[in-house]
Parts: structure tokens; sequence; C-alpha cells
């Protein structure tokens, strides 16, 4: 019956875990409405062939459910012994013959229970020591969870990995995938990338050693960085301080940290810029600079500081068909430093209509992270509870909409008897129901293909068919599995 792909597997576990939780009929008549669609999109000839196979299907278990206890889902543990009579009718004799037959219990039906997620991975390194990578894996109960480490990009690293052991011998950013052999389906390998900073093994007094030194270790790092010397980001900074006499006085040079460069990287999505740069042990806040045209830093991009914490940032004011020059600046201690980077946008952006008033916020959230940046603050997905993070399901992104909703400002809420998850949020009622594929909007029934399920005791959500009907706008980075959620708020 299978190759008429007429139901998914999906489907059939659905269904059971269903009917055998006491769901109301209405909820095992959506899954059955979607597979008696499928089947009538098959021609007449694989409408007979579906037929027959089920008919014979039903015979098959009938017979199963003769021998086996109603209500187990499993194979009894012992063997099983069937009654058997054989009748002979001979010159009008019959004769009965009674047989106990031992049939061996067959091996207990396993379902295949697929990774979703890999959290708790290492960050952060340092150039010259070797780092033990791990994660756990989630589900906990997954079928498969053997993690295989390689290196994705090594940048300007020179990171190895041998075994589960990462080695770098240079500062920078590092790639690393995560891959389990059988992870996503019984034939498909789960894999997901990680970035991990690999820190100078220089300390903040070896840096300090250079500064004061004629010739130093401190030069000698200035001399090798691709840095571009620039203005101070504050007005008042690169005035020089004069004598009484008219002659400039005479200001240390200073020398940048060991930490540098930052790798400041840009990439183009289709709702903007999102930047990203290595974070410095030395440093506690970042400045960034936007301008089209080069040599100039333009335009501060916040009214503050950004966190040390984040690394990211995701510009939405860019204009198609433009070329931009990104400056970033390490803190107040390190006024003349920056690197720049140069990026041209294509006529992929998807920018907000002119008409839409209010002020445009940005979420950023990844893949196996706990943490997400909303509005260039980062924060923890589930405050106090390890864990949740986004995760893949059948290709599509599964996040805990609570965090994203109450951000917006709505109200999410949950109705333990009949498994329902509300969310009003922007004058929009969505009401979805765990594992079910229904979804109304605003009291239109509508159909989802990924269900909300239940992982980690948290329930998850398809993001894309919840951020687009409340008028969100959303999108997928590829090459780091980050979501990008963009909302306009009054």
């Amino acid at each position: 019956m299978e190759k008429h792909e007429v139901y998914a597997e999906c489907h059939v576990d659905s269904l059971v875990d269903l009917y055998l939780g006491g769901a109301e009929r209405y909820k095992l008549d959506t899954i059955l409405d979607i597979c008696a669609s499928l089947y009538k999109r098959l021609d007449e000839d694989g409408q007979i062939e579906f037929k027959s196979a089920a008919k014979g299907f039903v015979r098959t278990y009938g017979f199963l459910g003769a021998i086996l206890p109603y209500g187990n889902p499993e194979y009894p543990a012992d063997d099983a012994l069937v009654r058997l009579t054989a009748t002979v009718t001979q010159g009008g004799t019959t004769y009965n013959a009674v047989f106990r037959v031992k049939v061996p219990a067959l091996p207990p039906v396993v379902s295949f229970v697929p990774v979703t997620s890999i959290i708790g991975v290492p960050s952060t390194a340092t150039a010259g020591t070797s780092l033990t990578l791990n994660g756990t894996v989630n589900p906990s109960n997954a079928t498969n969870k053997a993690i295989v480490w390689s290196v994705q990009n090594a940048g300007s690293t020179g990171a190895i990995i041998s075994g589960n052991a990462l080695r770098a011998t240079s500062a920078g950013t590092v790639t690393v995938r995560a891959t389990i052999t059988n992870g996503l389906t019984e034939t498909r390998e789960y894999s997901q990338p990680f970035s991990i900073t690999v820190r100078s093994n220089y300390s903040t007094d070896r840096c300090n050693e250079g500064n004061e030194s004629n010739g130093g270790g401190g030069a000698q790092v200035a001399s090798t960085l691709s840095l571009t010397p620039t203005s101070t980001p504050t007005p008042d900074d690169d005035e020089e301080e004069i004598t009484d006499e008219g002659v400039p006085l005479d200001v240390p040079t200073l020398t940048p940290p060991t930490c540098l460069p930052l790798n400041l990287s840009a990439e183009e999505t289709e709702h903007g810029i999102r930047l990203m740069w290595t974070l410095c042990s030395h440093n506690d806040e970042y400045w960034i600079y936007r301008s089209t045209v080069s040599g100039e830093n333009g335009e501060a991009l916040s009214t503050r500081p950004l966190p040390a914490d984040g690394g990211k940032y995701f510009d939405t004011g860019v204009e198609p068909n433009t070329t931009y020059y990104y400056t970033i600046f390490l803190n107040e201690h390190y006024p003349n430093f920056g690197e720049t980077i140069e990026i041209t946008t294509t006529d992929i952006l998807d920018m907000p209509a002119d008409d839409e008033e209010g002020e445009e916020n940005v979420i950023l959230m990844q893949i196996g992270n706990e943490t997400m940046i909303v509005n260039n603050v980062v924060k923890r997905i589930d405050p106090g509870r390890d864990g949740t993070a986004p995760c893949l399901v059948n290709s599509r992104t599964l996040l805990p909409i609570r965090a994203i909703v109450e951000e917006m400002g709505g109200l999410v809420t949950w109705d333990e008897i009949e498994k329902r998850i509300t969310l009003e949020v922007f004058n929009i009622e969505l009401v979805l129901w765990l594992n079910s594929y229904e979804i109304l909007v605003n009291g239109v029934p509508m159909e989802i293909d990924v269900a909300p399920q239940t992982i980690n005791d948290r329930t998850m959500l398809p993001i894309r068919y919840v951020a687009e009907n409340i008028g969100c706008r959303i999108g997928w980075i590829g090459s780091t599995q980050e979501i990008v959620v963009l909302f306009i708020s009054s």
C-alpha cells in the first residue's frame, strides 16, 4: 500500500496515538480526510490496487488480532499457544483432533524516533589547546544518537578534528558539523553546523606587556592584522590635543588586543543583511556603522553599543542593488581599530511595504540554540530551563512559540483537556491542536503539513505557518540554520 503514497508514517502514528488516547472523532477525521483526498488523486487502476491491498491487510490483521491481546501495542513477550482443530470425514464418520501449536513471540515493533536537534555544543576554544566536542541529542529517546564530528569551514584557524577532539592553531571562527548516521530517517543522516570562536592563547597581561614595550608582542600582532585604521566612533576622539605653544602632544600608539581580527562577515538574505563577527574576550561592547561611500563610517546602526555576547546584527534598512560598507569598532579602549566589509545587494530583497507604519522588529533564532536575539538583545528562549531550542522535523522548523508571541505583545493559552493552543496577537486568533494538522485562523479552518508536537516537555509549533498567518515576515539562512522573524509594532 505504501507505494501509492496515500498515507505517510506520521499519519499512521498520529492516528494511533489519538485513537488509543481517546481523542474525539473530529480529530481523527482530520487525518482521515487528508488520506482520503490523496486516495482520490489516484487513477482508477491505482485505486483498485490500493483497495485490494487494503483488504488483504484487514484479513491479516483480523488473524493477528485473534492471537494478540487487545490494548497492548507491542507483541506479547511470551510465546503464544494457538489451538488448531483438524476434522476428517470418511464414510459418514467425522473425526476431530485438537492440536496446540506453540508460536514463537515476534520481536517488539520499535518505532523509529528521529533526531530533532543537538544542543550544548561548546562555542569557544583556545588556539593551541584541544577542545573535546560533545552535545546533547534531542529527543533523549532518539533511535540513533552517535555523533560524528567534522570541520566544515576552518577559516583562518587551521582547525582539525581527530575523533571528537578539535584543535586550532590560530584565532578566528571555525564551523564544525555534527552528523548522526540515519538520524533524520531510517535511511537519511541528520546534520547540524556549529560556529566555534577560537581565541588566542595570549592572556590580557601578555597584551599589556606588548603595549608597554618598544616593539614587543603587541606590536608584532598589530603588524599581522588586516585592520582598517579609522577615526574613533565618538566625535571628539579624532581631535588632536594641542599644547599652549600649538605643538601636538605625543599620544602613545595603542596596540589592538590579541583577539583581533574580528572576521566581520556579511550575508544577504531576502529580508536584509546579516552581519557576524568573532567575539573578543577583551571587549564588552561593539559599534557598527554603515555607509554607501568607501572610507567613510557613515551612520551608527544602533543608539547604544551592541552587547558582547551577541556576535550578530541583522540590518533591514537596506535597498536593492546598492553597495554598502559596514565597519565594526571595539569599545572606547580601542577606538582607532575597526574592520570594514563591502557587500552589494541584489534585487532579491523583500522589504516591507511603504504604507506599513510602525517600528520593525527582528528576532533571530538558530536550530539547536537555546538563546535568541531580539532587536540585538540576547535572551534565553526558555528562562530557567535547559534544552528548549528550535528544531527541524520533516524539513519544517518547529520552535516554542510562546517566546516569540510574547515578544510581540501577544498571549498564548493552553487547554490541557483539549490539547489546544490558542494564540492572540495583532487582533488575530490562531487555534491549533497537539498532533493535529488542522488550524483555525480567526475561525477559518486551514490545513498544515506539520502538526504541533511536544518536545522536551514543551509544545513546539511550525513557525512559518504561525508567523505568516499573523502578518510577520519569515526568513531562513541556510548557511547557519537561522530563522529570521520580522514584524511591525505600532
